[in-house]
Order: structure tokens, then sequence, then C-alpha cells
């Protein structure tokens, strides 16, 4: 597996994915450009790294959860995982 601490944007993802922003509730606008879904994360509980599937809005139009993709860096296999507090998510550094 690459170390892939950190994808840019596929080409044309820019687009959709301001289009996709204007039409989220501002919680959640605010929570995706906060915590974009092309970073690795490492959860800071368990030490899993991660990547953001998506943004749990919730019925009030808030949004403190997201589902994610997480595997353990030695064993490389991914497992979703949904609930995830944006707290827990640590943003790894970009490779070099």
């Amino acid at each position: 597996m690459t170390d892939e601490s950190k994808i840019e944007p596929a080409p044309g993802w820019n687009d959709e994915g301001r289009a996709w922003l204007a039409s989220r509730p501002p919680a959640v606008r605010a929570k995706a450009e906060a915590y974009p879904p092309w970073i690795t994360y490492r959860l800071k509980s368990t030490g899993q790294h991660a990547r953001i599937a998506s943004y749990s809005e919730g019925d009030d139009g808030t949004c403190e959860t997201c589902c994610i993709s997480a595997w353990i860096p030695e064993f490389p296999i991914a497992h979703g995982v949904f609930g995830i507090p944006f707290t827990d998510l640590e943003p790894l550094p970009p490779t070099q």
C-alpha cells in the first residue's frame, strides 16, 4: 500500500465538490470544508488511519459525526465505521 497521507482532488472534483457543498446545510458545509475527504486522518482513540466517506447530517441540520473508511497501517484492509466524531480525527502530515 502506498503512503497517501494527502491526495489532491481528482480533476473535476472541485467543480462537483463546490456544487455539492452549496447544496448542503451550513453546518455540513463547514465540516466538509474543515475536514476534506481526500486527507488521511489518524483516529486519536485507536491510532487507525482513515478517510472520510460521508458526513452525517442530523435531522436538525447539525453535523457532528462522519462515516469513515479506516485501516491499521500495518494491516491495510479497510473497514467502514460510522458515528465518528470529528474531534477524534487528526490530519496526518503530507508525505514528501
